[in-house]
């Protein structure tokens, strides 16, 4: 189920960046995702773990490469990294604000 797992991860992903930087990710091929987010201050920042994160995906699902198991856990490692590298910050309302509603 190496191949499943791959392709959950990266499809997961690939919404994540439909939802945050409003390109059609799910539609596009690795190459073009990368090229999207060098437009994005915030993708600029990802480049390479999301570079390193779709190649190994690429390899899984399409030239069939098996790999090490310590490589599917950087998978769930480096997909963590790009949200949280990415996430917009929620705004905090100060307790001064909050005590004068």
């Amino acid at each position: 189920k190496i191949k499943e797992y791959h392709t959950d991860i990266t499809e997961i992903i690939r919404k994540y960046f439909e939802d945050r930087f409003n390109f059609l990710a799910l539609e596009m091929t690795s190459g073009e995702i990368l090229e999207n987010l060098k437009y994005h201050s915030d993708g600029v920042k990802i480049l390479e773990v999301t570079e390193n994160f779709l190649t190994n995906a690429d390899l899984v699902k399409f030239a069939k490469f098996k790999p090490m198991p310590n490589v599917n856990n950087e998978m769930m490692i480096q997909a963590y990294s790009i949200v949280e590298q990415t996430k917009k910050e929620e705004m905090q309302i100060s307790q001064s604000e909050g005590n004068n509603v």
